[in-house]
């Protein structure tokens, strides 16, 4: 909200950039470390994120998220497929933060899970699909 009321953990997050599956990180709030178990920092999917398990951190936020629809997409680039009977063969590569997590899945401390995206993947069926 960008005003004086905004705690520092908040503030911290303000500007960061994770792919739509992943989960973005706060410090933790003291009384989330010692009643709740979270570690010392707190990872959610979006602003009030139950699921991550912090109580303190989300009282009384008022954090919004923004989300690019081309977000990674954007960034990969196909090379020209190669065509060998039956078979084709196509280069993806991708340069962006955090492409490899958001890619394969990760998980974060607590058990908390981010599943793949797999965007390559389709990239690479889309170019093909296209011979």
């Amino acid at each position: 909200m960008g005003d004086n009321k905004v705690r520092p953990t908040h503030v911290a997050a303000n500007g960061q950039e994770v792919p739509d599956n992943l989960r973005f990180k706060i410090d933790s709030m003291d009384w989330d470390i010692e009643h709740r178990g979270v570690g010392a920092r707190t990872y959610m999917i979006r602003p009030k994120d139950e699921s991550s398990r912090a109580v303190a951190n989300l009282k009384n936020c008022r954090c919004t998220v923004h989300r690019d629809p081309n977000g990674i997409a954007q960034h990969i680039n196909t090379g020209q497929p190669v065509v060998a009977g039956k078979k084709v063969t196509v280069t993806v590569s991708v340069q962006a933060h955090l492409v490899v997590e958001a890619e394969v899945g990760t998980v974060y401390p607590g058990n908390l899970r981010a599943e793949g995206t797999h965007f390559m993947d389709r990239a690479a069926l889309t170019v093909a699909g296209r011979r």
